[in-house]
């Protein structure tokens, strides 16, 4: 369990973020993306605990998707990913 210090740290950016603007598939772990140029994601992407299959669903600017995610792919647009603790 993340405590919630931690969490505020992440929202905070103060792990780091990667910016993302390709259609290449990148791993790490996040908590957090924030969508600045509408995304559509493909099933690639992975994040843990999310059930819904979101690839090939357009995501507007200023979505915030949140959980322990793993893989971040996108046929199209730009994300902020915010990077997890170790």
């Amino acid at each position: 369990m993340v405590s919630e210090n931690t969490l505020r740290l992440v929202e905070a950016g103060q792990y780091g973020a990667d910016l993302f603007a390709d259609t290449a598939t990148h791993a790490g772990v996040w908590r957090k993306i924030e969508v600045i140029v509408a995304a559509v994601f493909t099933a690639n992407t992975k994040i843990n605990d999310f059930t819904a299959d979101m690839s090939g669903t357009t995501f507007p600017v200023g979505t915030v998707i949140r959980g322990k995610i793993t893989a971040i792919d996108m046929s199209a647009g730009t994300v902020i990913a915010y990077i997890a603790p170790n």
